[in-house]
């Protein structure tokens, strides 16, 4: 499988995993020096490392992310959401 192929389907687990956790997610705007996974409306891309400038999302490459953002995590939270999916599974 190539990498461009499991990321995409990495992150697509990773959606999955956030939005079944959505009681954790955040819905006010995060201090703009942080970097934070938001879950959007794209349902190609649900998930994304991105950052709020204080005007718009941002990915990290500081291109302005597409979708709406639902919430996002810190990306602490989110690393301890995917150390409980797996060791459930």
């Amino acid at each position: 499988m190539s990498r461009g192929l499991q990321a995409i389907r990495e992150g697509q687990m990773l959606g999955k995993i956030v939005r079944s956790t959505s009681p954790r997610l955040h819905t006010e705007l995060p201090d703009s020096e942080i970097t934070v996974l938001a879950v959007t409306t794209d349902p190609e891309y649900p998930v994304w490392p991105c950052f709020h400038d204080g005007e718009t999302w941002r990915t990290c490459d500081a291109s302005t992310l597409q979708g709406n953002v639902r919430g996002w995590m810190h990306l602490e939270e989110a690393a301890q959401v995917l150390m409980w999916n797996d060791q459930a599974h």
